[in-house]
């Protein structure tokens, strides 16, 4: 793993697409590895009610997946185990790409939207799967990211 890039991703939210995206991660890790030449590692992974987690070194996945598959929520005895906030982590953290993955809000996109614009406005790249976000705010969302030189992605499927 000499050359290897590494890829620091932050998560927003731990529900079923987090989830999944995470057992695909450790599925593929070594694909993306060989193929693309990065090491994609999960710094952080916040949540309103199951705890957060942060390890600047990456995140054990297979260990957070097996905690909230089993009790709910991540170990508070953890060694990653963080109280931190998603606008902490959106607005403090070193990340490449922030991935909003929080519940939907309908009736008017937040708190995504703002956790969106905090890494924008740092110039990272974010991908949402949430869909209030592009609802209420995609023109404007769009044209910060374009601004920034940075991708802003929304398909999940």
């Amino acid at each position: 793993m000499g050359n290897m890039k590494i890829l620091r991703l932050a998560m927003l939210g731990f529900g079923n697409a987090g989830r999944a995206f995470a057992r695909l991660l450790t599925e593929k890790q070594s694909e993306i590895a060989d193929k693309y030449g990065y090491e994609v590692k999960i710094i952080a992974i916040t949540t309103k009610s199951r705890g957060s987690l942060y390890d600047a070194q990456g995140i054990d996945l297979l260990q957070a997946l097996e905690e909230v598959e089993n009790s709910g929520c991540f170990d508070p005895g953890g060694k990653s185990y963080s109280r931190m906030s998603s606008m902490d982590a959106a607005t403090a953290l070193d990340y490449d790409v922030l991935m909003e993955l929080t519940p939907l809000n309908i009736f008017s996109g937040q708190p995504a939207i703002d956790h969106i614009n905090a890494a924008l406005d740092r110039g990272r790249h974010v991908i949402t799967a949430n869909k209030g976000p592009i609802a209420w705010a995609y023109e404007a969302l769009r044209k910060k990211a374009e601004e920034k030189g940075v991708h802003f992605c929304f398909e999940t499927t």
